[in-house]
């Protein structure tokens, strides 16, 4: 425990030149400006997903000074965190991450293509992952090789869909033999009863109660982040953490509007 006794959050966004002048959020957390990949800059395929690996390649290649604190934890911006991450038993060539048990079939497909070395070594993972700066160095100009050759083959992307980048990572950590740790425990989602003290909750899909019924896809950022009012709660929760997630949310947008007046 406590080998990070401090870490920052640090947003990589990616935006056009002009969407950087416009975007009014650009302080609400230490950003990093990445160019973007919505559309592939040679093809055009509209998939927002290449800006994960994109992002990433990009960071690398322009960070000068590259933190002292070797290890990254990679999340996804609809997640909440509920306890330290700093106990789990990552080492460089040895990341930590989340078992996606149902991207187990889809990998052993995509594994027989032919596009990795080590294709016994794909490991169905996804966010959270821990992993050794170094590491994520190696794997991210792979990973995003990797799901333009998803995206541009007609059988790979009618398999996977949208979780193109989420495969194409995996095979990129085999293709290295960079093994990663699977825990079950990492992550939980809507209803939040399957993962008995998970250290993430991850808000992705809808959330059904007898008298609620949200999903981010509903709601863009300027709705909530320039709302009068705070989102209204559950009363009737199927557990406590459905619940914590609308606390959690209202209280960083109470917090967002705090210092936005300041």
């Amino acid at each position: 425990r406590n080998r990070w006794p401090e870490a920052d959050a640090t947003r990589l966004l990616a935006c056009n030149s002009d969407e950087r002048k416009n975007y009014k959020y650009l302080s609400l957390v230490p950003t990093i400006a990445t160019n973007n990949w919505r559309k592939h800059p040679s093809s055009g395929d509209d998939y927002p997903p290449y800006n994960r690996p994109a992002s990433l390649v990009e960071y690398f290649a322009n960070q000068v000074n590259l933190p002292e604190n070797p290890w990254i934890i990679l999340l996804d911006p609809d997640m909440l965190i509920r306890k330290p991450l700093d106990d789990l038993p990552v080492h460089l060539g040895n990341p930590v991450a989340q078992h996606y048990n149902h991207m187990d079939e889809q990998l052993k497909i995509l594994a027989g293509k032919g596009w990795v070395k080590n294709p016994d070594l794909a490991q169905p993972v996804g966010v959270p992952i821990i992993i050794h700066w170094r590491d994520l160095k190696r794997i991210a100009p792979l990973w995003l090789e990797l799901t333009e050759k998803i995206r541009n083959d007609p059988e790979a992307h009618k398999l996977v869909g949208w979780t193109a980048e989420m495969h194409s990572y995996a095979l990129a950590a085999a293709d290295l033999g960079i093994k990663h740790t699977m825990r079950e425990d990492l992550m939980d989602r809507p209803p939040y009863e399957i993962i008995a003290d998970p250290y993430t909750l991850h808000y992705d899909i809808r959330h059904d109660a007898p008298d609620f019924s949200w999903d981010k896809r509903e709601y863009m950022h300027d709705i909530l982040a320039d709302a009068k009012t705070v989102m209204k709660l559950p009363t009737k929760s199927p557990n406590p953490r459905f619940t914590d997630v609308f606390v959690s949310i209202n209280k960083a947008l109470e917090d967002y509007r705090g210092t936005a007046v300041r």
